[in-house]
Parts: C-alpha cells; structure tokens; sequence
C-alpha cells in the first residue's frame, strides 16, 4: 500500500507543477497518464496496449534507446531527447526521470515520462554558394 501512495504523490507533484506526466513501470508500462499528458499524446508519442509506443515509424529507435537507457538499473536519473512527430517539420522533447526506490520491494514505479508541447522546428537553409555574375 506504502509503494502505491509513493506513486499516487508523485504523480500529484507532477500535476501541481503543472507538468504532463506519464508514469511507467520497470518493463515500459504506463501505470498513469496525467490530465496534462493526455493532449499532448499522438505528436511524437502515443500509447498501445499500456506502453508508450512512436507515433511514427523513423522516432521508434530513438524512443525505444531513450527508454532502454532510463529503465536500465544503472541508468541515468534524467535523460531527454526531441523526437520527430509524426507531422512534417515538429519536433516533442520528452524528459524522462528516474525516481529514487530506496529499496522498496513493491514499488512499481520506475520512471516518469514528461512531455513538453510539440513546437515547429525551422530547417537549417543550405548553405549559399557564391555565384560569379562577372563571367
């Protein structure tokens, strides 16, 4: 009972710093998906079957890394990345935290997944090559 309070509290932090949060368990599964999260789903990011999964085929290596590397026991504690939405030219940072277990057998709380809004991205211009007009 004490593992889940701990869960529910972080996810009531989360909600009162105004962050969108989607909690997930050691194997990748989403335990909860806060109200500011929800919106915010289907740019980068949705959810399939309880996991978080790519919204587009060309983010699902780089989100199933950033995953591999939060979720690894000797992971780091925070990691995030810009992930490619699956409309032309945006772009979804993601932050994905790893909260303290301090040897909680039950807990099944493993990382906390933050999305932030999707934002258009400007391409780099190419680089202009001079063009002689005396010849």
């Amino acid at each position: 009972m004490l593992a889940g309070a701990r869960a529910r509290g972080i996810a009531d932090a989360f909600e009162m710093l105004g962050e969108a949060a989607i909690l997930l368990d050691f194997s990748g599964e989403v335990l909860h998906v806060s109200e500011r999260a929800r919106p915010l789903l289907g740019c980068a990011l949705s959810i399939a079957s309880g996991h978080v999964v790519a919204a587009d085929r060309k983010t699902a290596a780089q989100l199933q890394r950033l995953l591999e590397a939060a979720l690894a026991s000797d992971g780091p504690g925070h990691v995030e990345e810009d992930l490619r939405c699956a409309e032309d030219g945006m772009r979804q940072r993601v932050q994905l935290y790893r909260p303290l277990v301090a040897g909680e057998a039950y807990q099944m709380l493993a990382a906390v997944l933050v999305l932030e809004p999707p934002r258009r991205v400007r391409r780099k211009a190419s680089p202009r090559v001079p063009v002689d007009r005396a010849a």
